[in-house]
């Protein structure tokens, strides 16, 4: 059973506590993806142990970063979709993941209606990373919920997923080494229509910076830099969807003034990741002020893609 979390992340010692209030976002978040497969919205609670808040009123606005607008994307491809979660699973995502949990058995039905051979994948993270199923496709909708709760679970008191026997005590976590492991270990089909969603509250260092280290323990190495990770989407022609924070805030994305970097701006001379092979940015603070309707930012944001590839 998953235990009830009462906690929020460790922060750093010069940050406060997350602050509360992630609940609208993870409703808001998988009605959004379904609308990117081109089908019904909403979420269906299917959650034995992780219940999702119900929906609040939707806003017609929207904030993308897009590096192309074509024709939307039609509402069905007869071709194969490799869908790969990319989830940060630490203490200040409880809304999040309780949101995807409710929410699978719709998503994946919402995607099978959509595409001939759909392979749905999972990737958890905190410090460290994990692949799920060692990146084989997941099996059912329940596959997946449980792999939500129990990767939950295990980072439920500030724990690392890897090596549980170390703190997670700062506020990055590990973005990068995440999505390189969907892009090297996932298998990803050169002839499918790939697409990875990153979800994170929280900024990311490159290599050979430590995270969470301290007197008391050694810390976890970052193994990849951000001009990896672009080189990997770039080549593969991987569409990738980031729903992040874009401005500084306590603990969450650190009080760094550069947290929109690599998600909603270029970080050094190399474009933001959504911006590589035309995705899609969206501000978790502005869903979960209710000034977004994510639903409409997966709609403008799935015209940059069409059956069979880019346009």
């Amino acid at each position: 059973m998953l235990h009830a979390l009462g906690r929020v992340k460790t922060p750093h010692p010069n940050a406060e506590h997350t602050a509360p209030g992630k609940a609208l976002l993870g409703v808001h978040w998988t009605s959004a993806l379904l609308v990117w497969l081109g089908l019904a919205t909403g979420c269906t609670a299917g959650a034995d142990e992780v219940a999702a808040p119900a929906p609040e009123a939707r806003h017609a606005d929207s904030e993308t970063a897009s590096a192309t607008d074509h024709e939307r994307a039609p509402d069905s491809c007869r071709e194969a979709l490799d869908l790969t979660l990319v989830v940060d699973v630490s203490t200040s995502m409880r809304g999040e993941l309780g949101a995807i949990a409710a929410g699978v058995e719709e998503l994946w039905a919402a995607a099978q209606a959509a595409y001939t051979d759909v392979r749905v994948r999972m990737v958890a993270f905190v410090d460290d990373a994990t692949t799920i199923n060692a990146c084989a496709p997941l099996e059912s909708p329940r596959a997946l919920r449980e792999a939500v709760v129990h990767w939950q679970h295990v980072a439920s008191a500030d724990r690392q997923l890897v090596t549980p026997q170390m703190l997670n005590i700062d506020c990055p976590e590990n973005s990068l080494d995440a999505l390189a492991l969907a892009l090297k270990s996932c298998d990803l089909r050169s002839d499918a229509r790939k697409l990875i969603v990153h979800i994170t509250d929280d900024t990311f260092v490159e290599a050979p910076e430590i995270l969470s280290k301290d007197s008391l323990q050694p810390g976890i190495r970052v193994q990849h830099t951000y001009a990896d990770i672009a080189k990997l989407i770039s080549e593969q022609d991987v569409y990738v969807s980031v729903f992040a924070l874009r401005e500084p805030r306590t603990c969450g994305a650190g009080r760094s003034s550069e947290v929109a970097s690599g998600f909603f701006a270029a970080r050094g001379d190399i474009p933001a990741l959504p911006e590589l092979v035309g995705g899609n940015a969206t501000d978790l603070r502005r869903i979960r002020n209710g000034d977004v309707d994510l639903t409409a930012a997966i709609i403008r944001d799935s015209s940059a893609i069409r059956c069979g590839g880019l346009i």
